[in-house]
């Protein structure tokens, strides 16, 4: 009770409810703190969810960039692919043979008329002798008459297979020719009687021998000529329906979509394009995803891929002597056949200079035995003989007689057999002869484009497209034509026409220019179509001059290193509106105008940039339109040597582009620190809010890293 009462003593009533107003402080001060605390983790996590918005969209449209760059490279190489199949094929017989053009050139003529005139008097010991059998003859004969009806027929054919056909079909011409006149004059080595004519003979056996293996061989290759002639008559056509007039259009229409370029305008500079509408088909569901209010810079009009159309062809003409790799169109005789030809020659000229000898020492004889004869008959005419006498006189003078007549006769034979000789040489000498040297008279020649510049060409995309590829498919053509064709030349001269005419179609598609049939023999360029150009990195090209590799934008100067900042990067300003969690009329925030964040994303291309190049070698780049693996094998440019393999099998020819150079498509993107130009071009195009961020970033922009 006295507890009882002591507690409710008046005089520590004041002291009641004082606990509860320090917990009640207390409350409010943890309420504030909570209150501050949780909206300083709501603005923390505003800021991150704004600030992955920003990289979000930096990196997507950079993303679709890289994108729409990795498309155009491999748009690139595909017509780089279709037009090699082109070449292929136009350096069988060239577009001639395609549209339908007849020629007998003056040099077709001559070789036919040589092989004409000398065919008949080739096959082995044609005028019956004793040193050869007449069924070798027969066989020698047709063989003869079988390889000159196929390459020179009796109803003097014009040809219709121009380019590597042509001048693989002249060189065995050529070399046919001169065995043909080889055999003919080895006949004249029978001619001279034995013991005298033995080591002609015997030469002239060994020349005839090799003169018919070498006209067997080249009738081989003449039949594997047709087959390639039938195969080249099919596909030619096909090729320019399928690839030249629909496949390589659409696809230098494709690329020119993706990069916003204008076929019609090609020196303008790109203007959106599909990969720039993508872009702004991600900023609008960005927008909407995230929350975020955001703009990317450049602004729409302005957004571009790094591309330009390359330059069209300067449609001047070649201005100074033909580049390397074009090679001569020189047609020389085969020497082991002329110089076969000569040491028959010379063999036949030491027997005549033999039996010059051999009749001179007969005449000597018959000039010794005259006198002889002479006195013997003085010597019967003179006196009365005895019967015995005479008859022994007589006896003497009838050998003597038999002697002098039978040199006589030998004599007379052996004036025959020279006489005869000289005769067929004098005849065979006249008969028409091959010019030794001389330039060729293809009409694929006739209808090279005088407007194209190989300068120029060799070192546009479009041939650096096409080059490898020709160079990958013609490996497995030119090993098999250099192992069963080699005396035609065909894997040099087929060489020769693809790397001419990777210049000739390439020009062709950029100028829009095709070859029309005008007559039977005759053709004319004009422009029936209209001209494709290859995107390509903005100032890879100083006027119409190639500069890969050393672009304004790859120096690490400051100007290099602007230019590259606005072609290569964007950046994005992202915007949200901003309230305190809690309190917000108590604890005001700092955030009026909202928060903006800043993010800057690069296109870029991952593979190796050496600047480097040798004059067979394209240039080491990565940053391009063709992205070659360099890292795998390097990548012939025009004029370089070119490839062989061997095949077994002809479907090894279909199967080579496995072998090309690789492609490695490896533009990328990814995010960089935000740049002071972007900011200042961001402060240019930007309004409200986001400008003003852009101009207090401008103000502290060494402490902007991301």
């Amino acid at each position: 009770m006295e507890k009882h009462l002591k507690y409710n003593d008046p005089k520590h009533a004041n002291r009641r409810g004082k606990i509860a107003l320090v917990a009640l402080v207390f409350l409010l001060v943890i309420v504030v703190l909570m209150a501050f605390v949780g909206n300083t983790g709501h603005a923390v996590k505003q800021k991150m969810d704004v600030q992955n918005a920003s990289d979000t969209i930096a990196f997507s449209g950079a993303l679709w960039m890289a994108r729409g760059m990795n498309t155009i490279t491999l748009n690139n190489h595909l017509v780089g692919e279709a037009t090699a199949i082109g070449v292929i094929h136009d350096a069988i017989g060239g577009p001639e043979h395609r549209l339908g053009l007849t020629d007998n050139s003056p040099e077709n003529r001559a070789a036919d008329s040589v092989i004409k005139a000398t065919s008949p008097l080739s096959p082995i010991s044609r005028i019956p002798s004793v040193y050869i059998p007449p069924p070798i003859t027969e066989v020698d004969r047709r063989i003869i008459d079988f390889v000159t009806k196929r390459t020179s027929p009796v109803s003097n054919a014009e040809m219709r297979a121009f380019a590597m056909l042509y001048d693989a079909r002249l060189t065995l011409k050529r070399e046919l020719a001169v065995w043909l006149s080889a055999k003919a004059f080895a006949n004249l080595g029978y001619l001279i009687p034995p013991p005298f004519g033995y080591p002609t003979a015997i030469a002239a056996t060994i020349t005839h021998v090799l003169g018919t293996a070498q006209i067997v061989l080249i009738g081989k290759e003449w039949l594997l000529l047709e087959v390639v002639e039938a195969y080249a008559k099919l596909a030619s056509p096909l090729q320019e329906t399928v690839f030249t007039d629909q496949l390589i259009p659409v696809l230098a229409t494709f690329a020119a979509e993706i990069a916003g370029l204008d076929p019609d305008s090609p020196a303008e500079p790109p203007r959106g394009g599909l990969a720039v509408e993508q872009i702004d088909e991600m900023l609008d569901r960005m927008k909407e995803s995230l929350d975020v209010a955001s703009q990317i810079v450049p602004k729409e009009e302005d957004r571009k891929l790094p591309v330009v159309f390359e330059p069209p062809p300067s449609m001047q003409g070649r201005q100074g002597a033909w580049p390397t790799g074009w090679k001569s169109d020189e047609n020389p005789i085969p020497p082991d056949a002329s110089d076969k030809l000569q040491d028959i020659k010379d063999s036949i000229d030491d027997a005549i200079n033999d039996l010059d000898d051999e009749i001179g020492e007969l005449e000597d004889a018959i000039a010794d035995l005259d006198p002889i004869r002479d006195a013997i008959q003085e010597k019967m005419d003179s006196a009365d003989l005895a019967d015995s006498v005479v008859d022994m006189y007589e006896q003497e003078l009838e050998n003597v007689s038999e002697q002098i007549e039978t040199l006589r006769q030998k004599a007379d034979e052996l004036r025959e057999s020279r006489t005869e000789v000289e005769r067929q040489r004098t005849e065979l000498e006249s008969l028409p002869q091959l010019d030794v040297a001389s330039e060729s008279q293809n009409l694929s020649l006739r209808n090279i484009p005088d407007a194209m510049d190989p300068e120029q060409e060799r070192l546009t995309q479009w041939v650096r497209a096409t080059m490898p590829n020709v160079d990958a498919i013609r490996a497995p053509i030119l090993g098999t034509l250099r192992q069963h064709c080699p005396k035609s030349e065909a894997a040099k001269h087929y060489e020769k026409w693809t790397n001419r005419y990777a210049l000739i179609r390439a020009w062709k598609m950029r100028s829009g220019m095709r070859l029309r049939k005008t007559g039977t023999k005759t053709a004319t360029w004009e422009k029936q179509s209209d001209p494709y150009r290859l995107p390509v990195m903005i100032d890879s090209f100083e006027g119409d001059r190639s500069n890969k590799g050393n672009e304004p934008w790859t120096k690490s100067v400051e100007t290099g290193k602007q230019q590259a900042e606005q072609s290569f990067t964007l950046l994005v300003v992202a915007n949200r509106d901003y309230e305190s969690l809690m309190a917000n009329s108590v604890l005001r925030s700092g955030q009026s105008n909202g928060m903006t964040m800043f993010s800057q994303s690069i296109v870029y291309n991952a593979n190796r940039q050496t600047n480097t190049n040798g004059s067979q070698q394209q240039p080491l780049v990565g940053w391009d339109t063709l992205n070659w693996d360099t890292d795998v094998s390097t990548v012939p440019e025009w004029g370089a040597e070119a490839s062989a393999e061997s095949s077994r099998w002809p479907w090894q020819w279909f199967s080579s582009l496995e072998y090309a150079p690789k492609v490695k498509l490896n533009w990328q993107a990814k995010l960089v620190p935000v740049t002071a130009g972007r900011l200042e071009l961001a402060s240019e195009e930007l309004e409200g809010d986001e400008q003003k961020a852009a101009d207090f970033a401008l103000e502290h922009v060494d402490l902007i890293s991301h």
